[in-house]
C-alpha cells in the first residue's frame, strides 16, 4: 500500500487546529477580561466554547464526507 504525502491535507489540518485554538482562546480571553474587570462572581465560557468548537468540527466532517461522496460518484460515473 502506497502512502502519499499530501501538502494540502496537512495545511488544512493545521488550519483546522488553529481555528479550534483561536475559538478557545477568544472565549478564555473574554472570560478572563470579565472576571478581572467586573467585580462580580467569576464566570466561565467553557460550554459555549466547546459548542462552537464542536460545531466547527461537525461542519468540517460534513464537508469532508461530502467531498468524498462527490469524488466517489465521479469515479463511478467515469467507469
Amino acid at each position: 500500500m502506497l502512502i502519499a504525502f499530501h501538502k494540502k491535507a496537512i495545511c488544512a489540518l493545521l488550519l483546522f487546529g488553529f481555528a479550534l485554538f483561536t475559538i478557545y482562546s477568544v472565549f478564555a480571553g473574554a472570560a478572563w477580561h470579565y472576571n478581572v474587570h467586573s467585580g462580580l462572581s467569576p464566570i466561565h465560557y467553557k460550554l459555549p466554547a466547546f459548542f462552537s468548537m464542536g460545531s466547527v468540527t461537525l461542519y468540517t466532517v460534513m464537508l469532508v464526507l461530502a467531498i468524498g461522496y462527490v469524488k466517489t460518484f465521479q469515479m463511478q460515473k467515469a467507469r
